[in-house]
């Protein structure tokens, strides 16, 4: 066999380190391309092949330093990321050619490839939707089917069943498992210990107002939570609150909570079309 022809073999795996663990469990696979198996260093490969994909995600790292800084200090970098390139590979995708793009593509990658009962990946989910929310609500404009700021032009509703809650400005939100602030100063350590982080699962809200360029992180209570989750500037409170699994009428409770959100600032009560 040819060195030319050695080459593209070994580059096939690069492209998809799938090959590579297919040529771990049958190294006849590799003498049928005249490749000799003991002179193959497959753990370098697949390391190599996970660089390569890892690199190319370099331009993420400024959105998501710290979630890049956990990766290496947990060791996932490789395993991740070649992990990451054998399942694009199967699914015959390309990288995407942007930067936000590769960053949704990810995320999404993540979200079912990461094993929330290991710490590490635990703590790897929460940090990189922590800083991905931040990122991509910096660099937002009103989000859409949110309202502009009626607040200074029309004074603040009563909560009612008829009212129609809207969001001002944009927000992200996130069920974690951690305080994402209190894991990206740990990583700000020489030597992070991961195992100290402590675990507290929280709903969070991140929420950027209209015209203004800071992000603000709030922690709320499960009930106000889930109705921003379902706050769309159409549906009546009424409506809301019979998507949550609520009876027919709006409990004082839940119109409290509108009332509350509203004197946040991040949502505004307004009378239906």
């Amino acid at each position: 066999m040819t060195v030319r022809r050695v080459h593209a073999v070994l580059a096939a795996g690069i492209e998809n380190p799938a090959l590579i663990a297919r040529w771990r469990e049958e190294p006849d696979l590799l003498r049928d391309h005249g490749i000799d198996p003991s002179q193959v260093n497959l753990d370098a490969l697949w390391k190599f092949a996970g660089l390569t994909v890892k690199v190319r995600h370099n331009a993420l790292r400024h959105d998501m330093p710290g979630a890049f800084r956990l990766m290496s200090v947990a060791g996932l970098e490789i395993e991740l990321f070649a992990a990451y390139a054998s399942d694009c590979a199967a699914r015959r995708m390309k990288l995407a050619p942007t930067t936000e793009g590769r960053a949704l593509d990810l995320l999404a990658f993540l979200e079912g490839w990461l094993d929330r009962e290991r710490l590490a990946h635990a703590l790897l989910w929460d940090l990189i939707r922590h800083e991905r929310a931040l990122g991509s609500l910096t660099r937002s404009t009103t989000a859409s089917g949110s309202s502009p700021n009626l607040k200074a032009v029309e004074p603040p509703m009563r909560p009612s069943p008829s009212v129609v809650p809207r969001i001002q400005g944009a927000i992200v939100l996130h069920e974690m498992t951690s305080d994402p602030q209190v894991i990206a100063a740990a990583l700000q350590t020489s030597a992070p210990d991961l195992a100290a982080i402590p675990r507290a699962p929280a709903h969070v809200c991140y929420w950027r107002p209209t015209a203004n360029p800071e992000v603000s992180i709030l922690k709320l209570d499960e009930l106000g939570f889930f109705t921003l989750s379902l706050i769309d500037g159409v549906r009546t409170a009424a409506e809301v609150y019979r998507a949550l699994g609520g009876g027919r009428r709006p409990s004082a409770g839940f119109l409290g909570v509108l009332g509350d959100l509203q004197k946040l600032g991040i949502a505004v009560l307004r009378r239906p079309r």
